[in-house]
């Protein structure tokens, strides 16, 4: 009889254990990605320095980048869009602002009740503004939408085609 009672013990120590065990994901930073190309399409890597911030606040997203490809950013919670402003100086000390503005909605994501709630976000439309090329002749031309998710992964959400000198 002996032999039984470790027996019937052994689920409810497996149960205890596994209630132990919290299944909060590890990569949990949701961010928009970005990536920049030319006008033929490939991957382009900014000669002249990016800065990013957001329109309206003083926050500074991204600061004075060079050779940039790729970029990962915050998007905010309860606003219905982000403006992001792309700040571009080039050798010279000139600099030009041009916006690409993000219209999106809020989803609160839960994993486990244990685990801080994730907000991810669905883009619903992209605009964009571009400067005059006889100030400065890297600007925005165009913006795709590729992947409207923005949550865990890392798949690229906007498509930034540069119009180059």
């Amino acid at each position: 009889m002996g032999r039984w009672k470790w027996l019937a013990a052994l689920p409810a120590a497996l149960l205890a254990t596994a209630c132990s065990e919290i299944d909060c994901p590890l990569e949990n930073t949701v961010a928009l990605n970005v990536g920049f190309y030319d006008a033929a399409g490939a991957q382009f890597a900014l000669s002249d320095t990016l800065t990013v911030m957001a329109a309206g606040t003083d926050s500074v997203l991204f600061n004075r980048g060079i050779d940039v490809t790729a970029l990962s950013l915050p998007m905010s919670m309860g606003r219905e869009a982000d403006t992001l402003l792309l700040r571009f100086t080039d050798i010279d000390g000139r600099t030009a602002t041009d916006s690409v503005i993000i219209g999106h909605a809020d989803n609160v994501h839960f994993e486990n009740l244990d685990c801080p709630p994730a907000v991810f976000h669905y883009i619903t439309s992209v605009r964009w503004t571009s400067h005059d090329a006889s100030v400065l002749p890297l600007a925005v031309d165009s913006v795709e939408l590729t992947e409207p998710n923005v949550n865990y992964d890392a798949r690229e959400n906007l498509k930034i085609y540069l119009r180059t000198p």
